[in-house]
Formats: C-alpha cells, structure tokens, sequence
C-alpha cells in the first residue's frame, strides 16, 4: 500500500522523507516548515496517532501542533486488549470463539460474537479490541467486567451433566479451558474475568482523541487556518475493527486532494 501511495502518476511530486517536523508556521499566506527553502500554500497533517509505537518514538509525537493552539482530546489507546484481574495464566496462547459482552455492575454495555485470545495477563482478538473501544468511552471504568460465552452456538449445553457423566470436558472446551475447567468448574456460558485496565498505546490499533473535530471544516480545512488540513486518526475519530479506519483515513485524504486541486481532479 505504501509503494502504491508513493508511487503517484504525476510528474511533478517531490518526496522529502526523513525530515522531522519540529516547527509548523504561517507568515502572510504561506505555510513554512523548519527551514525549509520553499513554503506551501498548503499543508495537509496526515501524521496519524501514536498507536502501537514504543514510549521512547513517541515523546515528541506531534509536538509541533502545540504552537497551533487547538482544542484537542486525550490520546488514549483504543482497539486494545484488556488486563485481567487474577488472571489463569494456565490460559496463554488459547484461541477460541465466543461471544463476549462488557458489562459494568448489572449493565450489559456491548457484547460481540468472534475469536479471542487469552495472553500472559489479558486478553486479546478483534472482539476484545471492539469492546475496548466502548470500555474506553465510559465516564467511569469501576466496575468493569467480561463475561464470555464459550460456547454460543449450543445456548442449552449443560457442561454439569456432561462432567457428572463423562467426569471430562475434553473434546468440549480447549485443552487449556478444560483443565481450568477440571480443576475448577465455571459455568461455559458465562466465564467471568475482572477488567484491571487496558493495555496501553503500545499494544493499540489506534488511538481515541487527538484534533478535536469542532477545530476543522467539513472539508477537513482547520477552520482558523483555512490552508491547513488534517486527516486521518490525527483527528479525534476512531471507529471499531473491519476497515473503518483505513476507509475515514483514504476518504478524508481523498477529500483533502480534491479541495487543494480543485478542477485538476475529475
């Protein structure tokens, strides 16, 4: 994708990469870059989020919007997997389908049906990181909880009277769910694990917040600085798994293309 994105039909594209952007600025109706010698009528920031970047790459991320003064939201991980308190380490590196729903005190908050994966101390898997998204937008996190449905294509299994008659769930659960399960039995169709956190950026998809969204026009222009565009996850926009990410990046870029060329495009 990055080849094909860098490898454009117009002749008249320069590529300037390794430079980092440490200053961003406007004087009359030109934007300047560090120093460099030529300004741009027109500066697109389609720098992305820290997501999944290590601590150490990431100080200064985006630093240079900070002379901008706009209003932006906390970065937070989003689309990430979860710590689990007392945690049956027995468990990594097991992979199963369930249906798994948040649930904060009695209330169930979402619930999604696909794979998960049980880590060294959480869990992981497409439905988790969904889940996380919601988890992540509650006002307040006490409370949290999972419970997962081991099998949810047999609602009536009754694993009891299969272990009161057999003694053995094997063949019925995961290897490693059914030694839990042997030496200490839970109901299948509701494992409940306590949420401690998520864990942090560097295991995120992407992130929530960044450019707040009430700062940009519809054309994706920031609305004080009308030759100045942001795209992509740099904006507080973040959306579950399946694409929705990549498709808000390609579109809203798309947009940005069109508005700076105008008639050029068809």
């Amino acid at each position: 994708v990055v080849d094909i994105l860098q490898n454009p039909a117009a002749d008249n594209i320069r590529w300037q990469t390794k430079c980092e952007v440490r200053r961003l600025f406007q004087t009359e109706d030109k934007w300047h870059i560090n120093d460099f010698p030529v300004a741009f009528d027109a500066v697109v920031i389609a720098t992305g989020s820290p997501a999944n970047i290590i601590p150490k790459n990431r100080v200064d991320y985006n630093h240079f919007l900070a002379a901008l003064q706009l209003k932006m939201q906390p970065l937070t991980p989003s689309l990430v997997g979860f710590k689990i308190t007392k945690y049956p380490k027995q468990l990594a590196g097991c992979r199963v389908k369930v249906r798994a729903t948040l649930w904060q005190d009695r209330k169930a908050i979402h619930s999604e049906r696909g794979e998960v994966t049980f880590k060294e101390d959480g869990l992981s898997g497409i439905v988790v990181m969904n889940l996380s998204a919601h988890y992540n937008r509650l006002t307040t996190k006490q409370n949290c909880w999972l419970s997962l449905d081991l099998m949810p294509q047999q609602p009536d299994y009754d694993a009891n009277s299969h272990w009161r008659k057999f003694h053995s769930v094997q063949g019925i659960l995961h290897p490693k769910l059914a030694a839990l399960y042997e030496k200490q039995p839970f109901d299948i169709h509701n494992l409940k694990l306590s949420i401690t956190d998520t864990y942090d950026i560097t295991s995120a998809q992407v992130c929530h917040g960044g450019i707040d969204v009430s700062e940009v026009n519809s054309d994706f222009s920031l609305k004080r600085f009308p030759s100045l565009y942001a795209t992509g996850e740099v904006l507080d926009v973040d959306g579950v798994c399946g694409g929705y990410n990549l498709f808000f990046a390609f579109a809203s870029g798309w947009m940005v293309a069109r508005e700076i060329l105008g008639a050029h495009l068809p």
